[in-house]
């Protein structure tokens, strides 16, 4: 008489029982067999888990063997395991999962509440992106993990991995805006205390910062080398070309700039800055003035008709930025460099955005007057000064444009 088939009943912590949990069946030889040769690879060579025989993705921890998910779904075996690493290595039990808002719950509230503040004119679609951005981020590395299970040592581990392949400028962006997602997520509820994220959430350091920017290369343009752009450029690029640099203007608010804003016949700018809605009124050069009136001559049909009251149109009749919540297509940026490569110009640091560096340099070092010269810009800093100034005169204002004009068509220039 054959011997009857033997099957055994595992689940993951090894008790058998009908209310054991998650459960896997086995024969006791050739079922287990077929198994280990289904084994999958690792889905890519530096994820920190191995197939186990049991179906599952394990990790050895403290001489103890854990699962964390099916073969099936690596992705989620990987944010259970990110979740529950720091407590395992600790000898402590994970908290349970069901207790409290998670990761996602916060990035979608979050980012909603962005969403309004850009919806009823708070927030520049730039501004909105980089938060995006950050909560994405933020969502990808923490997985599912509930918010009371985020730890100081993971916190410490982003903060890392927010600096891998950028600059320190964009890893402090990044660890702003995770500290206001933090305290956000107490403010609104979401968590009952919260969670002490300043230590590991420091910012990189001033020194670092200044490291960084030597690296990069100056943002500052010769006279020389940006006159002899000016006189390459083409009809409307020309006009771009000198609102940056008379202006500070960068590259969104001159792609959005109205007719509105300017006042050719007496030669003034008078335009919010989009970043921060500050006022900016600026003395216009003649030879920005006349630039700006050929671009006009020469100005394209706009394809739609929220754009007729825009300036600077493009050959294809669309606008020269155009912004989502996800990409930036920029072409401004496109035909400077495009330009200064042609040229022979180009090199680290020398951007359209470079423009505002070289205003800014140039007109504080020509006039010796840092609150005109931040008026123009768009800063603000919030200081009770400011707040009480309720205006900057227009001769000062003048005197700043004045001094980079000088330097720009100056002699041997």
């Amino acid at each position: 008489m054959a011997t009857p088939r033997t099957t055994l009943v595992y689940n993951l912590t090894g008790v058998v029982g009908p209310n054991a949990g998650p459960m896997l069946s086995l024969t006791k030889t050739n079922e287990r067999r077929q198994m280990a040769q289904a084994k999958p690879g690792k889905p890519y060579p530096e994820f920190p888990l191995y197939a186990h025989g049991a179906g599952q993705w394990a990790k050895r921890i403290k001489g103890k063997v854990y699962y964390f998910g099916k073969w099936d779904d690596p992705e989620a075996a990987l944010a259970k395991f990110k979740d529950e690493v720091d407590y395992l290595q600790a000898g402590k039990t994970p908290p349970e999962e069901s207790d409290g808002a998670t990761v996602v719950d916060l990035v979608n509230a979050f980012v909603a509440s962005k969403r309004r503040s850009h919806d009823e004119g708070e927030l520049a679609i730039s501004t909105l992106r980089d938060y995006i951005e950050t909560a994405e981020i933020f969502c990808r590395f923490f997985g599912a993990t509930k918010l009371a299970g985020i730890s100081a040592t993971r916190l410490e581990r982003l903060r890392t991995h927010y600096g891998e392949g950028v600059g320190p400028y964009t890893q402090n962006r990044h660890l702003t805006h995770t500290r206001m997602m933090i305290k956000f997520a107490y403010d609104h509820g979401l968590i009952e205390s919260p969670i002490r994220a300043a230590g590991s959430m420091r910012r990189v350091s001033a020194k670092g910062l200044r490291l960084a920017k030597h690296e990069k290369g100056s943002r500052l343009f010769e006279g020389e080398e940006l006159k002899r752009a000016v006189d390459k450029a083409g009809t409307t690029l020309k006009a771009i070309i000198l609102l940056g640099v008379n202006c500070g203007l960068g590259n969104s608010d001159i792609s959005s700039m109205p007719f509105e804003a300017l006042d050719l016949e007496n030669g003034w700018l008078t335009y919010p800055r989009g970043k921060t809605g500050t006022i900016r009124r600026v003395r216009l050069w003649p030879e920005t003035v006349e630039a700006i009136r050929d671009a006009i001559a020469s100005r394209p049909e706009p394809r739609s008709k929220t754009d007729s009251k825009i300036v600077f149109i493009t050959k294809y009749g669309g606008r020269w930025v155009t912004e989502t919540e996800k990409s930036v297509k920029d072409s401004v940026s496109k035909e400077f460099t495009k330009l200064l490569k042609a040229e022979g110009l180009k090199r680290p640091g020398l951007t359209f955005y470079a423009l505002r560096h070289t205003f800014q340099t140039i007109a504080e070092n020509g006039c010796r007057d840092p609150i005109a010269v931040k008026a123009i810009m768009g800063h603000v800093d919030g200081t009770i000064s400011e707040h009480y100034r309720e205006k900057v005169s227009d001769e000062r204002l003048a005197a700043a444009t004045d001094a980079v004009r000088e330097w720009l068509f100056a002699e041997g220039n």
